[in-house]
């Protein structure tokens, strides 16, 4: 447990209702004075944070924010509603799954968010820069159908997600999601454990219809292969290759070719001899695939015949199941 977390679990050890803060300065003061491998002991107390810093024994005072009162009693009065509960680390895995596909710098509210929806028993969220896309499912303990999110799930900004993830790295046990807002506007999303509360504001707007963008594979191929040999295909080629990589089959084989002045190849084992054409960058799969757990991974690759979708579809199997993510390949 670091300085800062411990300051942002104060509140909820005291059983006060406003949130306590302490200065920032007494606590860079504290940091710059201990040394690389110091110990540091902290315990919230009612009228401040303890440390215990070797044989020294310092008090850091809360300090009530007057804004945050101001914020805290803003909320209290807006319609809060349970959505759902699962495991912080069945949350973190969701998370972990989707983050790498947000874009960062792009104005687009569903660019830049992790996009979260109950469904059916199953919390899904995904996240897509315009040429990638993720999606992840796992099952929670839902509320009443009457207390979804709403009808189109909910944008929570990139920004938010690295700190609340870092966090939550420290947490055990169960994480309850709530809302708060009506169905038609919800304005802020809660997540809370025994020892953390988060309330974090959303993003107004809509995400694509990602499921739809999973459909028209009538002119794909599928095939299986060995995710640490596909892996380490793909890394050899990436530093060679001018921006992609083509992927055609030999046989059994998936031939990776590179592109530019350096021509190299690599074969892949597959199960299937049925054709495959395309190119894609080996970039964004290499980072795809290296969020996968399991060892084999289902591919859906355009076969070449017609004017086919020129797209990637990756389906995680056995540990991975529920995960799916999609690639845009590269006209030549």
């Amino acid at each position: 447990m670091d300085v800062q977390h411990a300051c942002e679990w104060a509140p909820a050890a005291t059983g006060k209702k406003a949130k306590s803060e302490v200065h920032s300065k007494h606590l860079e003061k504290i940091i710059a004075l201990c040394e690389d491998d110091a110990i540091v002991k902290m315990t919230p107390g009612e009228d401040g944070l303890r440390l215990r810093i070797g044989r020294a024994n310092i008090l850091l005072p809360y300090v009530i924010s007057e804004a945050l009162q101001i914020f805290e009693d803003s909320i209290a009065s807006t319609n809060e509603r349970h959505v759902c509960t699962l495991s912080v680390e069945a949350f973190r895995d969701l998370i972990h799954s989707v983050e790498h596909c947000a874009g960062r710098n792009d104005m687009r509210p569903f660019i830049k968010s992790v996009y979260l929806h109950p469904v059916d028993g199953l919390l899904v969220v995904a996240a897509t820069n315009g040429f990638r896309l993720a999606t992840m499912s796992s099952g929670i303990d839902a509320a009443e159908a009457t207390l979804e999110i709403n009808d189109k799930g909910v944008l929570l900004p990139i920004e938010s997600v690295e700190p609340l993830v870092a966090i939550l790295k420290t947490q055990q046990g169960d994480l309850t999601i709530s809302v708060m807002g009506d169905k038609k506007e919800t304005r802020r999303i809660i997540f809370e454990t025994e020892r953390f509360r988060l309330v974090n504001s959303l993003i107004c707007g809509s995400f694509p219809a990602y499921l739809e963008l999973f459909k028209g594979t009538g002119s794909m191929t599928t095939i299986c292969v060995n995710k640490v040999e596909f892996e380490k295909s793909l890394s050899r080629l990436e530093i060679v290759t001018q921006r992609y990589v083509r992927m055609e089959t030999e046989g059994t084989d998936l031939k990776i070719t590179s592109t530019g002045g350096n021509l190299s190849h690599e074969l892949v084992s597959i199960d299937s001899t049925e054709p495959v054409s395309m190119s894609l960058d080996p970039a964004l799969m290499l980072e795809t695939i290296s969020r996968m757990k399991s060892t084999t991974q289902r591919l859906q690759l355009p076969s070449g015949k017609g004017n086919g979708p020129e797209k990637a579809i990756i389906e995680g199997v056995d540990a991975d199941t529920g995960w799916k993510a999609m690639i845009a390949g590269v006209r030549q």
